[in-house]
C-alpha cells in the first residue's frame, strides 16, 4: 500500500511492492513524455531494499533540455499529475500524484546528469551498496519520524547533514 497524508511522517518496512508500483508508474510517464526524457529512475528510500520509508514512490526524470519544460508540464498535467510550482526550484520541477489529502508519488524533473540528478543517484546507489550505511540512515529516520510525526519539513531537514555526507563519500568512491 502507498500513500501518506500531506505533512505527516510515517515510516513503513520495505516491501517489493514499491518496485512493482514504480515500474507501473515509469511506463505511464514514458507514455506521456517519452520524447522529452533521457532517463527515468526510482529514487528515495522506497528504492533501497530493506530501508524503511514513507510510503510514497519517488521518481526522478532526467531531461536534456529544460526549454521543453512547458510542454512536459502540460503533458503531465493532462496525465493527472499535479504540478507543484511552490515546491519546485530552478534545478527541479516537482509533480505529485494522489489527492490533496494523500500523496502517493513524487515526480522530480531535473537536468539529466546535472547536480540534482547525480546527487540523487549517488545517494541511492551508495545506500544500495552499503547496507550498514542504509541501516544508519534508517535509524536516523526512525528517530526523526518519532520526533516530527506531523512536521515533515523538520523531518526532512533533520536528514540533510547525513544525506550530504553520504553524497560526498559516494562522489569520492564512484566518480
Amino acid at each position: 500500500m502507498i500513500g501518506l497524508k500531506r505533512g505527516h511522517v510515517e515510516l513503513e518496512e520495505y516491501t517489493n511492492e514499491w518496485h512493482k508500483l514504480y515500474q507501473i508508474e515509469e511506463q505511464t510517464l514514458k507514455n506521456l513524455i517519452k520524447e522529452y526524457l533521457t532517463d527515468i529512475q526510482h529514487i528515495g528510500s522506497t528504492s533501497v531494499e530493506g530501508l524503511k520509508a514513507k510510503p510514497i514512490i519517488d521518481i526522478i526524470i532526467g531531461v536534456k533540455n529544460f526549454n521543453d519544460l512547458e510542454i512536459i508540464i502540460e503533458k503531465l498535467q493532462q496525465g493527472r499529475y499535479i504540478h507543484r510550482p511552490n515546491a519546485s526550484t530552478k534545478e527541479r520541477i516537482l509533480f505529485v500524484k494522489g489527492s490533496e489529502e494523500e500523496r502517493t508519488h513524487h515526480i522530480h524533473i531535473v537536468q539529466w546528469m546535472g547536480k540534482e540528478w547525480n546527487n540523487n543517484i549517488l545517494f541511492r546507489d551508495y545506500l544500495r551498496k552499503y547496507s550498514e550505511v542504509a541501516k544508519e540512515y534508517s535509524d536516523l529516520k526512525d528517530k526523526l519520524a518519532e520526533q516530527f510525526k506531523e512536521d515533515r519539513s523538520s523531518y526532512t531537514s533533520g536528514k540533510d547533514q547525513f544525506i550530504q555526507g553520504v553524497i560526498e563519500r559516494a562522489k569520492r568512491e564512484f566518480l
